[in-house]
């Protein structure tokens, strides 16, 4: 049934689809004509100690991907959650450095990366698939946040081979339906507005203590002017409006794909978090069988953003316990 459902039956689930429809690419995003799947480009940084940004063209999208560390280490892959960047990855990416060739790698929808008319998770799973193939990163270590989690989740079910270890940050089998439903004010339609103003007005009504200095940096790292001059968020948000619908609607199937999972998974929970319950996460601690839970006291649903010390402390042990050794646990 895994089988029929992502890779035959139903288009949507496929991870080798036909994308109809226009192909949507953000005023900043550099493409090549005749770009091949494998091929890098190098987008040179002022700062040389930073991380790398590089593009990368696959299943006909153009993503954008930020690296740190050596080549010849073995690979992390870290992926972000709804309505985030890449960047958001930095501090924890820096802490990895030292171990891992560590990738953070842009969704489409987000960021630099090109928008498309399809989000459906396995459709984001397939591209996870195809970056760690084009990228040579297999077997990799997968960290995958909120959105990034559940993508990571079906990427390794779908194709355990390419998979060496899992890190799921703060996603359960289900989220909050309150705290989903209060995020939602941020995302709602129209898209695209005419002024800027709007999305603070959005960031107070989903936050009334948000001080008007933490409004306004949320505003410039995340805002994108098109142009028509209109203004946006930093991705198409279409993209949480598909994975809500997936999310209530396919929750047998999404169980169903869970359980396929066979790598050796390490889930992590913000003691706090208001998106992910103890429950939800004791949950899908189940549906993977080889996999443990670990809940961090005083972190809430941002982890890597607000205590990456912590989270790399619990994934180190993690690793230095159940990766395979081929790894660097000396060095761990």
């Amino acid at each position: 049934m895994l089988e029929r459902n992502m890779r035959g039956e139903d288009k949507r689930g496929s991870f080798a689809p036909t994308i109809s429809g226009p192909c949507y690419r953000p005023a900043a995003t550099v493409c090549w004509a005749g770009m091949k799947s494998s091929r890098v480009t190098k987008t040179p940084r002022a700062d040389a100690a930073g991380p790398q940004a590089k593009t990368i063209s696959l299943r006909g999208l153009t993503f954008r991907y930020y690296e740190w560390g050596q080549a010849d280490h073995p690979s992390m892959l870290l992926l972000h959650g709804g309505a985030e960047r890449a960047l958001s990855w930095e501090r924890f990416a820096a802490l990895q450095a030292g171990q891992f060739r560590v990738i953070a790698l842009e969704q489409r929808g987000h960021g630099e990366s090109d928008w498309s008319d399809s989000y459906y998770p396995t459709e984001c799973a397939a591209d996870i698939a195809a970056c760690i193939k084009s990228l040579g990163l297999a077997p990799v270590v997968l960290v995958g946040y909120s959105m990034g989690g559940r993508h990571a989740i079906l990427c390794s079910a779908a194709q355990p081979a390419l998979v060496r270890a899992l890190v799921i940050e703060d996603y359960g089998a289900y989220l909050e339906g309150d705290e989903v439903e209060r995020t939602s004010i941020l995302y709602r339609d129209p898209q695209r507005v005419p002024e800027r103003e709007e999305f603070r007005r959005r960031l107070k009504e989903y936050n009334p203590s948000f001080a008007d200095e933490q409004i306004e940096r949320i505003m410039t790292k995340n805002l994108r002017q098109w142009p028509d001059g209109r203004w946006s968020w930093h991705y198409d948000i279409r993209c949480l409006q598909q994975a809500r619908a997936f999310i209530t609607g396919q929750q047998p199937l999404w169980r169903q794909m869970v359980s396929h999972v066979q790598t050796p998974t390490l889930i992590v929970r913000g003691k706090d978090s208001k998106m992910i319950s103890h429950e939800s996460a004791a949950l899908l601690r189940q549906l993977i069988k080889d996999s443990e839970l670990v809940e961090e006291p005083g972190g809430n649903h941002h982890l890597h953003r607000y205590m990456p010390d912590a989270l790399d402390r619990v994934v180190r042990e993690f690793l230095a316990r159940r990766a395979e050794p081929s790894l660097p646990l000396t060095s761990l």
